[in-house]
């Protein structure tokens, strides 16, 4: 996460200042460059858009689409939440 939001702002500020903020080495950022992408995140765009073609497909196509990172929620709560 570290690292996109570095390669998302390196045309603004520094790639030297962008890590001494966030913690990280400019080597590790640097390396992080030459990994291939990992099978999950392939996955998980493709799986994205999917969900988004299907929004659009719905009847639900006008209102929001919000996407939401279930990594972030306890498995009691998003359990809770879609089952009552």
């Amino acid at each position: 996460m570290k690292f996109a939001c570095i390669q998302a702002e390196k045309a603004t500020f520094p790639v030297t200042v962008l890590c001494r903020v966030l913690g990280v080495s400019r080597a590790g950022f640097y390396a992080a460059q030459r990994r291939p992408v990992p099978p999950r995140v392939t996955e998980d765009a493709r799986m994205a858009a999917q969900i988004a073609a299907i929004h659009q497909a719905s009847r639900r196509k006008h209102r929001p689409f919000v996407a939401v990172s279930c990594a972030l929620f306890t498995e009691t709560l998003i359990e809770s939440e879609l089952f009552g």
